[in-house]
């Protein structure tokens, strides 16, 4: 009886053995729950490539620039009046405007071209800044010069009419636009000879780009503003626009 206990205990175990040895990985996954089996079906779809599996990147930034003659010119101007009150300084400031914005208009300078800038009222003090010996008003305006070449001749008109302070003329772009798309080809551009000098060195080569982002982009650089002449009955005024430069960043991370 003990004997064919025994037998019997042992039949079972080695059935049990068999179908061990004989599952399948697929039927092995089928008794597992989804949550177990995740894993498992995952590993299948990693792949074998290295540079993939490892996230292998180089990361360079290329440059872009662009030059251009400038379109337009902004002329800084004001007028500055010193008075008893601050009532008398202001009128008279106001009294030199009123002169510097009708020899504009009379020179053809539209409304909408001539904005202001700052108004400014301040005490002028003796030694002791609690002895007012007076007051100082300032009035300044920024002139849009759409006929670049007529700069000159728009700046020496205001000085002739009373514009007294300091200020200067700079230059610009109407639409920069155009001209920052070109920099910013120009960019990707110059960011793969880079790219392909560091994978020369690394013993590798570039398979791709993975990502492009544009940097903080620099709108055109302007010309340096130009002095006015503190002076009247000076000769016209030269003005030399120059040329604009456009600048674009990108960083171009690619793939090996």
């Amino acid at each position: 009886m003990k004997g064919r206990l025994l037998i019997g205990i042992g039949a079972v175990l080695v059935g049990v053995v068999v179908i061990l040895v004989g599952l399948s990985a697929a039927g092995l996954v089928a008794f597992l729950s989804p949550a177990q089996a995740m894993p498992l079906r995952a590993a299948s779809l990693v792949s074998a490539d290295p540079s993939v599996a490892n996230g292998s990147t180089i990361v360079v930034v290329g440059t872009g620039t662009v030059k251009a003659k400038p379109d337009v010119a902004y002329i800084n101007v004001g007028v500055q009046a010193h008075g008893a009150t601050a009532q008398d300084s202001q009128n008279e400031a106001s009294r030199l405007m009123a002169a510097v914005l009708a020899k504009l208009k009379a020179l053809g300078i539209a409304d909408k071209d001539i904005q202001t800038s700052g108004i400014n009222v301040y005490p002028v003090t003796d030694q002791s800044p609690d002895k007012i010996t007076g007051y100082t008003a300032t009035n300044t305006i920024t002139v849009t010069v759409n006929e670049i070449d007529r700069a000159g001749e728009i700046l020496d008109g205001a000085i002739g009419a009373g514009a007294n302070t300091a200020g200067g003329i700079s230059f610009g772009i109407k639409d920069p636009a155009p001209l920052q798309r070109q920099a910013l080809g120009e960019a990707v551009k110059d960011a793969r000879p880079k790219g392909d000098a560091i994978a020369q060195a690394m013993g590798v080569q570039i398979t791709g780009i993975k990502s492009v982002t544009e940097d903080a982009a620099a709108g055109p650089i302007p010309y340096p503003k130009l002095a006015l002449p503190a002076a009247q009955g000076m000769g016209s005024t030269p003005v030399a626009p120059g040329e604009l430069t456009i600048t674009a960043q990108v960083t171009v991370v690619y793939t090996y």
